[in-house]
Formats: structure tokens, sequence, C-alpha cells
């Protein structure tokens, strides 16, 4: 049966107050309170557990998306702590975080983005922002940015200013009603008109305000539980009401989680539901009190004077706000006016109309007081004598007896005193529905005896078969010579590092941005943007390295680069490859982004060359590969110019690899895969876990073409494919708790050809523990493990105590032990360092095992290991020693160099000289620095400088090439802004022009209204004359 509960909303701090008909009512806990023992519910569908299967609960910088600086601007001292994000605003208006990021290009590489993660907007309709504030945000609030497609700003989406307070409070908005400001868009879409693929927010508009996030959800509320809270009497007082919380602590006065209940008749019994939406997982108080005073009830804040919160003022001089009281001295006659902050809500005056507050004053004057409704602004004149008969410095005034106080009250001010120089002091004011109020008395808090448990679901991650892939064509872990060919790169010594050239292998010589490793470091030669290494090239070997595309299309890389992110000016990657036939293609532009929270440079970036476009547009991973070569940036000027292109001073920019790995698909052997996964619950809620595989890599549910695999133990699933049908399958997992389950598939495929390989063990060695070491609370766990029949990883190392797994790591630490004693196969990256918890082990002796795993779920075991658990004495940990390698310049014969440009004719670029576009349709393009018929000239176009696409190769026959077409048809309105590039190459040493963009395009009313169309066309039409 379909639930139907009504809403009320109130935009300022959002709460839902809801009234739902047809369900079970909980049983009372104690004398007319709900819950008397504890309960579980189920939590809401969230875009970022589920989805993203990390939720936005501020636990670690993962949360934030911080890959460019467009991810985080205005941000200042950010930190973590608690469970908890916060940072101070420097600016107005200005600072911005996003959840997720939409991608800089087609392919973005390295980073979290909303391409691979999009938003279901049909789906996850409700954001709610669990917030603090230091200070009023005057004037301000939220405001909610959203991206769709490739970019920041091409189709960005900017709300309008959601109210905030100070204090804790949470913030939740209905997506679908979200109302956008059209002057700050680009797009002005709703949130139900497609998917979405960044989301950011801008969470206050006032500088120097101290903001802390304690998390953040987006949430499908019809996947939200709901349950009923049924209350008694709580008060024989007419006009008595009473407020519910779901609350961390036993105070609700001081901030709270959820309002589930407010301005419940106290007099009489009700039952009231209450919902999971808008509640983060954790457990709960439900705190109950009864008041009639409308600031408790509905402020959730009595006027009690405990902060300057409760009031402004004008006219008032020294204002303090200390031990509950407000004092100040007024500075205006008639002008001294203390305004009861309201938090942009409204009282009825037909329900509160007793007046009392408790004011001191250094004269015995009368004053007044004045209210707004929405008849105009009224007020009375306060007596001392009448309004305070007996002298205690306590006034009551019954407003209901004003001709006035009707409607709905929008202002209330006190206004102490109409000369200046009268000093005050201001110890609460209350609003009652019937009775005085004399004293600034807290109300009493009931809490329920049972606690409300909102459910955190599991979590599950599959770390094998991972994107990485299986078996890789060579090691490539950057020992000397892995690159057989290398261009324009610099061969002097780098003034940084003794005895150090800029272009060097670095097999343990230094740390790198605390990584060690064995490294290849290159560095552009000035100005040049086309650092090139070759992995395999087809001359100059006697046994070039040629492999076949479709087996070998995981390309994965470790690489950092010694300049800040800068898409202009040339973080960008490439991949260039040559096929049998000897065609060459360049990949489209690899954006390569790092974390910039781990402020290391370093990035890990794995890529299926199999969807890779080159660039014309089509994919090119095809046939017999005969050269391949990774371009890893196009660093060469030192700013960028106003046309978008790089300019001014040439620079040099050093990189290093780390390894680089071109893997099949990972194989059964023996007809076995390891199945490797990481599953939590972080409420201690027991999980089951089951595994299917299927060749689509969204999971549907089991049947049909998906395998049920069966459940896992200890992180561990060994799989039988013997009767698999031959094809490429993915892993999904499936995690349940009692309460609910989530889903994760594997990045990785697993190829199942029916090709019957040998299973070999790992070969496995142990430094620590070994037999006699003495542990305390923890134990070091250190060693390497090698595949030793392929160039395959090793992807688990177990540890059990006593015959019990207990934990486990993946190797991939530099060891050098591996590379001494396994120089020929994937050895470099093998070690294993990680400490193990043994604060439970009883005292005496234990016995441990190391366990390696292959991919096919073979392993080898370490001898076992004796240790004794004592409360101290504890044997210190192993240390490597500290790298003391040598630099290793590459053979000479492997480096070729491109002179840095000059303005020399023949070395310089070629410049594009003029393009004209005429609205008969008559094209014309000139280049200049063609160079001859010994080099081949291209010619791209595109709509931006970082999207140009091939149009057509010429052999021109001078330095001059003059190109022209007929019938270039041109929508202007379609197509307002083409980029044209040429690029020259000569016996493989490429140079390329800046990008010219054409004159503005007016008037051509043609047919052609996309890039692809003209490229089609200008192919098709352009020719050299």
């Amino acid at each position: 049966m379909k639930k139907r509960y009504d809403c009320i909303l109130f935009i300022s701090v959002i709460y839902f107050i809801c009234v739902l008909h047809s369900f079970e009512v909980l049983a009372q806990a104690g004398p007319n309170l709900p819950l008397d023992s504890d309960k579980t519910v189920r939590s809401c569908d969230d875009y970022a557990t589920n989805v993203l299967g990390d939720p936005w609960d501020m636990s670690n910088s993962a949360d934030i998306n911080y890959f460019n600086p467009s991810d985080l601007t205005a941000i200042e001292n950010p930190k973590w702590s608690g469970g908890t994000f916060s940072f101070t605003t420097p600016s107005p208006n200005a600072s911005t975080f996003y959840l997720i990021s939409p991608a800089l290009s087609n392919q973005t590489v390295g980073g979290r983005f909303g391409q691979d993660y999009p938003i279901d907007t049909s789906k996850y309709t409700q954001l709610s922002i669990r917030m603090h504030t230091d200070i009023a945000d005057n004037n301000g609030g939220i405001k909610i940015i959203l991206d769709r497609g490739v970019g920041y700003v091409v189709a960005r989406t900017v709300s309008q200013l959601i109210p905030t307070l100070p204090g804790w409070h949470t913030y939740t908005v209905d997506m679908n009603t979200l109302a956008i400001s059209a002057s700050e868009s680009t797009d002005t879409r709703a949130w139900s008109a497609g998917s979405v693929t960044g989301l950011a927010l801008q969470p206050v508009q006032t500088k120097g305000v101290q903001v802390t996030i304690d998390w953040i959800r987006l949430e499908d509320p019809l996947s939200c539980e709901t349950l009923s809270l049924a209350y008694g009497s709580l008060s024989t007082n007419v006009g008595d009401k009473y407020n519910s919380y779901l609350d961390s602590d036993l105070d609700p006065l001081n901030g709270y989680i959820s309002k589930v209940v407010e301005g419940a008749d106290a007099t009489s019994s009700a039952s009231y539901t209450i919902s999971t939406d808008a509640i983060a997982p954790g457990s709960y108080y439900l705190n109950t009190f009864v008041s009639s005073d409308w600031a408790t009830l509905y402020r959730d804040d009595p006027w009690d004077m405990s902060s300057s919160d409760d009031i402004t003022t004008t006219g008032i001089s020294e204002l303090k706000a200390e031990n509950g009281l407000i004092t100040g001295i007024t500075s205006e006659p008639y002008g001294a006016s203390i305004y009861l902050n309201f938090n942009n809500l409204s009282i009825p005056a037909s329900q509160y109309s007793k007046l009392s507050f408790s004011l001191s004053k250094s004269d015995s004057e009368s004053f007044s007081i004045f209210w707004s409704n929405e008849y105009g602004t009224f007020g009375t004149v306060i007596t001392p004598a009448v309004d305070d008969s007996d002298g205690d410095s306590v006034y009551t005034i019954n407003l209901g007896s004003k001709l006035d106080w009707n409607g709905t009250i929008s202002r209330l001010i006190l206004r102490p005193s109409n000369n200046s120089g009268v000093t005050f002091s201001l110890d609460f004011v209350t609003l009652q529905t019937s009775d005085f109020q004399t004293s600034a008395t807290p109300p009493a808090v009931l809490t329920s005896s049972g606690q409300l448990t909102i459910n955190s679901p599991p979590s599950i991650t599959i770390t094998h078969p991972d994107q990485q892939g299986g078996e890789a064509i060579r090691p490539w872990d950057m020992i000397p010579d892995d690159f057989v060919l290398l261009r324009n790169l610099r061969t002097d010594m780098d003034p940084s590092y003794s005895q150090e050239p800029y272009t060097c292998y670095l097999p343990d010589v230094r740390l790198v941005s605390g990584e060690r490793g064995n490294f290849f470091k290159g560095t552009n030669i000035l100005g040049n943007e086309d650092p090139s290494n070759f992995l395999s090239f087809p001359y100059g070997s006697a046994s070039p390295l040629v492999f076949d595309s479709q087996a070998y299309s995981n390309l994965c890389f470790k690489l950092k680069v010694d300049h800040d992110f800068d898409l202009c000016l040339g973080s960008v990657a490439r991949v260039i490859w040559k096929d049998s036939t000897g065609t060459d293609f360049t990949s489209e532009d690899l954006v390569l982004v790092t974390d910039h929270w781990k402020n290391d440079g370093w990035g890990t970036y794995c890529i299926n060359m199999l969807n890779i476009s080159h660039d014309s547009g089509a994919l090119g991973w095809l046939g017999s590969i005969t050269s391949f070569r990774i371009d890893p940036h196009e660093f060469s000027k030192s700013i960028c110019g106003t046309d978008g292109a790089p300019t001014g001073d040439s620079v040099s920019v050093p990189y290093y690899f780390d390894w680089i790995k071109l893997r099949a698909d990972l194989s059964p052997r023996d007809n076995n895969v390891l199945i490797s996964y990481d599953a939590d619950d972080s409420d201690s809620d027991p999980i089951s876990v089951a595994f299917y595989a299927s060749t689509n890599n969204s999971f549907s549910g089991p049947g049909g073409d998906t395998y049920a695999l069966g459940a896992g133990s200890d992180g561990l699933l060994k799989w039988d494919t013997s009767t698999v049908p031959i094809g490429k399958y993915y892993i999904h997992a499936v995690a349940s708790d009692p309460y609910q389950q989530v889903t994760r598939t594997s990045k990785g495929r697993v190829n199942i050809s029916g090709e019957r390989k040998a299973s070999y063990k790992p070969n496995l060695h142990v430094e620590a523990p070994y037999t006699g070491t003495v542990v305390c609370d923890t134990m070091q766990i250190k060693g390497y493990a090698v595949q030793p029949d392929r160039y395959e990883r090793v992807p688990i190392v177990q540890v059990l105590i006593d015959g019990t797994p207990v934990d486990k790591d993946i190797p991939g630490l530099y060891s050098a032990s591996a590379l001494s004693s396994y120089p020929a196969i994937e050895s470099s990256n093998s070690g294993f360092n990680f400490n193990v918890s043994t604060s439970s082990l009883s005292a005496g002796t234990h016995y441990v095992t190391v366990r390696a795993f292959s991919s096919d779920g073979n392993y080898s075991d370490s001898d076992l290991i004796q240790i004794d658990k004592a409360a101290s004495g504890c044997t210190s940990a192993i240390v490597d020693p500290d790298p003391s390698g040598s630099p290793v310049a590459p053979d000479p014969n492997t480096l070729v160099s491109t002179p840095t440009p000059t303005s020399t004719p023949t070395t310089a670029a070629p410049i594009i000289k003029s393009v004209n576009i005429k609205p008969s349709g008559k094209f014309t393009m000139t280049i200049e620095n063609t160079v001859g018929s010994t080099c081949k000239v291209g010619v791209k176009v595109g709509t931006s400088t970082k999207k140009l696409s091939l149009i057509k190769e010429y052999s021109p026959k001078s330095t001059t090439l003059n190109l022209k077409a007929s019938k270039i048809l041109i929508n202007s309105k379609k197509l307002n802004k083409l980029y044209f590039q040429a690029y020259r190459d000569c016996s493989g040493e490429s140079r390329k022009s800046s990008a010219k963009k054409t004159k503005t395009l007016s008037s051509l009313n043609g047919n052609i209204s996309t890039i692809k169309k003209l490229i089609s066309a200008l192919k098709s039409k352009l020719k050299s004359s």
C-alpha cells in the first residue's frame, strides 16, 4: 500500500513536518511518550553512498573534489576534523566547492567526474546540507551550482539564494522546485531536464564566515522509510504545545539533527510521522519539551539573551552579550531599537499575545514597543508603574488588548528609552499563548527511553579485478632503456640535483615528492611542446615490439608533472601510435588531473584504449600496433594568451614516470579467477555478500545472462569459470545488512577465451615479522610478492594469526630486494609494508602466516612465524635504508631532439596567415612556413582550441600553402566561433601552429550547422592551389 503524507515546508531553514495516514504506531515509552525501545530503520537511497560508493560524510578530503582550480575557489584554511569539513570565507560571494565535478574534456583522467557518475535527476531529488556558521550571513545564503555536459561554464545553472541562520542547521531543498538565478546561469533548465555532471555549493555570501559542514546528502525521497510516533497528553494547561527532536545529545535547544514534531497541542493525544529523509545514518535520542513560548517552539531558541543572535539593534553603543544578558547604551534619542530575531518566520497574533520581558535601565521613564504586520507598523507605550507594578524589572503586557495586535506579526521592536546615554540590561523576552512567564526558565526536556537508529548501509569495493587489467606486455618499471626512443628532451645537467641530467633514469636515487622507486625523469627542450617517450618503435631495432591492440588495451601509468595544473598551458597528454599499415594515430586530448589535497603532483591514470578516439574523431586502436608512445604534457610557454593559446617566455617542465603498464584483461588460470573485495558496515551490522558475473557493466539483478558466483569470505572468492561461455565479464557484488543492500561493479573485466592456461604460485618473501618478534598493539607485515611466470601483479597478500585471517593488503610499494632477485619480471613495485592490529591478542605465543595470492587464487604461504604478544619490549619496525642509486643517462642512440623554435622559416612552426569565409560559400586559407615537399602539412578545425579535428594532410611544393573551397555554406547562428590549426610533420618530427580564430562570422545562413558537417564538407572540397 502506498503511504500518503502531507508536509509543511519552511524555506529559510527547511524542515518537513509530515502527517502520515495509515501506518503502524510504535509503542509508547513511559508516560505518554513514544519510542520505549530501540528502533532501527533504513536510510534513504543517497547518490554519494549508492553511486560513488562513498557518502559525503566529511570523514576525509575525498568527499570534496579538488582536481583542478575550478573545483575549489575562495576557500581559506580548509581542514577535516571529527567528521566535519571547515573553512573560512576570505571574500564575499565567491567561496565554492564541488562535490562532483564536470569533466574538462571527453577524456579527463585521474579524478572523480560526473561524466563517469552522472546524477539521475529523476531519482535523486532532495538535497540536504548539515552546516554551521559562526555569524549571520546577512542578505546571503546558499547557492547551488549545477553543470551539465563537459566544462564548468558551458551549461551552468545557479540557484537563487537559500536563506541560512547562524549555528547548526539542516537545510533541505526540493531540487525539482529549485529557484534559478537566470542572470547567473548559462543554462536555466530545471533539475528534471536531464542528468547532471557537476554539483557545487556556495554556502555563504559574506566575507569572514567560519563554515563547518557535517554532511551532505542527495537523496531519493521515495526510498525513505517512515514510522509513526504516538504521544499521549503531556500537559493540562490550555495553550501548551510540544516539540520533538531527533538529536545526538539530550538538549535540543543547543542545536539538533531533525525537528520531527512542531507546535503540537500538548493537552491531547496524537500521532506524527517521521521520515529518514534529510537525516544522516546514526543513532539519535528523541527529545520532547512542552512550552507556550513562541520563540522556544518555533525558533528552537528562546529569547533568553544567551547570545547576540537573539537580537539586532540600531542606535545602541557598547552592545555586549554576557552571562545571559544583553547590555548597552542608547546613543540616539527616539532611535535606540532592539529588534527581536524572528529567523525569517512570523507570529500569528491571535495565538500569541502575552508579552513578558526583563529590562533594567538607568532612567525610570516610559518607553515603547512596536510591531509590524500586513497592515503596517504600530506601537504602544510601556509605563513602568503600570506594566512593572511590583518594580522587579519584569514587564508584562497583554498585547491582545491592543487594537492593532492582529494578523501576522513580522517584526517586534523594543525601544528601551527615548533618551540617549541610557544604560540598560535585557535578560529575557517571552511571547506566550496564555499565562505570562516571569523568569527565563528553560522547558524541561523529556527523552524517550529508546533510541532511533538510521541504518548505515554496508559498503563494498571490488579490488580485483580492477581497471589495470591482468598480464602486461612488458614490465616497464622504468629501468634504464625501457624507452626505445626519446624525442625533444634536454640532456644537459639539472642544477637542482647534483650529477643529475634533466633527462635520465633514477634507479632508487632519491624520493620524488615523497615517493620512492625507479623513475624516469624527462624534461622538454625549452619551448618545445612535444616531449615524446616511445615504448615501441618500428625502426632501429632488430626485434621491434609489435602487439595486438585488441589483446592489450588497458593502459595505466603513474606520472608526476612539475607544473601546476593549467589546461591552457599544457596539462594535456597524448598517446600516439602507428598501425601495421604505417598510419599514424594521435589520441584525443587526455586531460590529466591530480588530487590537489595530496599536494604531491603524482597521479595514477588508467585508460581503456579501445574507447579512445584519435584526432579525426574515430576509434583507432585497431589491428597490430608497431609504434607506441606517450607525450606526458604540452608545456612550452609561460602564460595563457587572450586567444586561449600559450604565449610568453619559453619554458622547460620536468616530468617523472614511475611505471607504465599496457595490460590485457584479466584471464583465468586453470579456469579460476580470484575476486578480492573490501566490505564493511559502520554500525557493525552483519553483512552478507553475493557475487555475480555478466557481460554488462551495470547490474540489473540475477537471472538471464547473469551468473551467480556464490558468497565470498574474508574478502576473497575463487571463481570457477569452467562452465561460463566465452566473453568479457564484469563482476558485480551485492552487499546486504538486515535493512538494505548496495551493489558495486568491478572496474576491470575478466576475459574468458576458452584457452586453458596453467596456474603458478607467486614467489613470496617476508621480512617482518620473523620468528621471535615481540608484538604489543600492532605487528609490522613487510616483504614482497611476485608472479614468476608472467608480467602480472600479485593482487593480494593476506595475514593469518593462529590460522584465522585478520587482514590483507595490495602489494604496490617499491622493493629493491624484489628487483634485485627478479630483474626480468614485474617486480620493482611488488612490496608491501603495513601494520596489523594485535591489541586483542592474548599474552603469549602465537603463529603468523603470510599468504600471497595469484590472480587465479593459487597461493604461497610463508613459513609459520612464531611471535610473542607482550605489554612491553616490542620489536622495532624494519626500516629500509635510504635511496643510494645513481642517475643513468639514456642510451644516446635513443635520444632525438627537435631544435628549440626560432624565427627561421625552416624550423619555425607553420603559420596560418589568413582564413576567409564569404557568404557566397567561398573559403580560402593561407599557411606559411610549410617547408616544402619533404614534409606533410595537416589542417585541423574545431569550436575551441582544445577540440580540434583533422580535415586533411597535404604535401606542399613551396613554403606557402594556399587552400580554397567553394560552397562552404556555414550557419553562423549555430557555428559562431571557429578555430583552425596547421601542423607540419617532417620525417616524424612534428610542429604545430597556434590556433587561428576566424573573424566574427555574420550573416552566414547556410546549412552547415555542426562541426561534423563542416569537417565533412571541407574534406571533400578543400583543395591546394
